[in-house]
C-alpha cells in the first residue's frame, strides 16, 4: 500500500478483540504508538468508542465488510470520517480482525452544514419577501 503522509487518508487493522495491530496516517490527536494494543474505549469518548465498537464487531461476526460515516469529538476538535471496515481472514478464512480505511471529511461535513444553513435563510427571505408583499409594505 502506497498513501501519501499528510493526506486524509488513515488505514489500520485490528485483530479479534479489536486492539490496534497497526496504524498508518492517524488523526493529528494519536501518535500511531499511542494507539497499538489499545481499543477505541481507551481513547475516545464513550458513546464514539461504543458506536465504533459495535459497527466492527456486527463485521466480525457477518463477515461482511461495510462502510459509513462517523463523528468523533477528539481533543483538538470535533472530526468526520468515512470508514470502510473488513473482516481479516487468516489463511484458511478465519476471521482473525478487521482492516480498516478512513478518509477525513470534516471540511465536506462543515460546507454541507453552511449550504443547509444559507439555503434556511434563503427560505426565510423568500417567505418575508412573500409576506411584505401582501400587506404591500
Amino acid at each position: 500500500m502506497i498513501f501519501c503522509l499528510n493526506s486524509p487518508f488513515t488505514v489500520h487493522a485490528q485483530d479479534r478483540e479489536l486492539r490496534y495491530m497497526w496504524v498508518f496516517n492517524t488523526d493529528r490527536d494519536f501518535a500511531p504508538d499511542s494507539v497499538l494494543g489499545k481499543r477505541d474505549e481507551d481513547f475516545l469518548t464513550e458513546e464514539n468508542a461504543i458506536d465504533l465498537t459495535e459497527f466492527k464487531k456486527g463485521i466480525i461476526n457477518r463477515g461482511v465488510g461495510r462502510r459509513k460515516e462517523f463523528s468523533f469529538d477528539l481533543p483538538s476538535a470535533a472530526v468526520a470520517y468515512d470508514i470502510t471496515c473488513d473482516p481479516m481472514r487468516d489463511s484458511q478464512g478465519t476471521i482473525v480482525g478487521t482492516t480498516e480505511a478512513g478518509i477525513n471529511i470534516t471540511e465536506r461535513k462543515q460546507l454541507e452544514a453552511r449550504f443547509q444553513q444559507a439555503q434556511k435563510m434563503e427560505a426565510v427571505c423568500i417567505l418575508a419577501g412573500g409576506t411584505a408583499h401582501n400587506f404591500k409594505i
